[in-house]
């Protein structure tokens, strides 16, 4: 139970949800709520890309010229 304990610590801190007043008392809540906050992290993580492939696409016309600048600057890196 020491390693379920430290594993839902360390997820807990890594994905930084937070501590709380609610805690898992027993191994097999210290497992779920682990299990969870890791398809949590996951699933907001996803979110997040899809939010900024969005917003990243939203002036195609300056996308393509920093595409055509950036290609420039290599040949010229090259040259």
């Amino acid at each position: 139970t020491v390693y379920a304990a430290c594993l839902y610590w360390s997820v807990m801190t890594i994905t930084s949800i937070g501590y709380g007043d609610i805690i898992p008392t027993r191994m097999a809540e210290h497992v779920f709520c682990t299990c969870l906050m890791v398809v949590s992290a996951v699933f907001w993580a996803y979110i997040i890309g899809s939010a900024c492939a969005v917003l990243s696409s939203l002036d195609p016309e300056t996308a393509e010229i920093e595409s055509r600048l950036d290609t420039v600057n290599r040949m010229a890196n090259d040259q």
